[in-house]
């Protein structure tokens, strides 16, 4: 009995070192690929408008011009102003008679500044209201509108003046210093009253005139 119970020990103890020797080892997990994380984008920096180009600055010539009335009928105001733009001032005081009635005043010579190479209009305001229109297109130096042939202005003439004289006449306008509508570029007009209280008497009138 003992001997059988020793040879089922040493049976069990075979088996258990055969069953040691062909067990598999434990398999070690597969290192599983990992992914690098993605870069994060910068963040988008607001862009800046684009800029729009500055306007190119005005540029302003003097103008020696020579006016005519030879219309037949007294003119209360003439203005010569950018086409479609603001009429400023009048070149002319009221009550400028015609050839026929004041053959010593019915021709003017005016000095205005006006944009180079802008188109320009005229408008005559006649004595008894009614108005007149006309194109001058690009004034230039020594131009001479003749307003001739009645209140059409179709009739009128607008051309340049090729007498020497006559463009010396412009010329004294123009040194004199002093816009016939007393439109400056660039100047404000300031009005001013001026009092006299010192007991003497005035000999001069001065001028209301844009300053700087």
């Amino acid at each position: 009995m003992k001997k059988l119970l020793s040879l089922v020990l040493v049976l069990l103890m075979i088996l258990g070192i055969v069953a040691c020797g062909t067990t598999k080892p434990a398999e070690t997990p597969a290192p599983v690929a990992t992914q690098a994380p993605a870069a994060e984008k910068p963040a988008e920096q607001p862009t800046e408008a684009p800029k729009e180009p500055e306007a190119p600055k005005a540029t302003y010539v003097a103008l020696g011009l020579n006016i005519k009335n030879k219309t037949g009928v007294t003119i209360d105001e003439v203005y010569i102003y950018p086409a479609g733009g603001d009429k400023g001032n009048s070149v002319v005081a009221p009550g400028w008679q015609d050839k026929d009635a004041d053959k010593a005043n019915y021709e003017k010579n005016i000095y205005i500044v006006r944009e180079a190479g802008a188109a320009q209009e005229l408008l005559v305001v006649f004595a008894d209201g009614t108005e007149a229109k006309k194109d001058l297109g690009e004034l230039k130096m020594y131009t001479k509108i003749s307003m001739k042939d009645g209140v059409d202005p179709a009739a009128w003439e607008v051309e340049l003046e090729d007498k020497a004289e006559n463009k010396a006449a412009m010329d004294a306008a123009v040194a004199v210093g002093k816009t016939a509508d007393n439109v400056y570029p660039g100047y404000e007009l300031l009005a001013i009253e001026l009092k006299n209280k010192t007991s003497l008497q005035q000999h001069d009138r001065l001028p209301l005139h844009r300053c700087r």
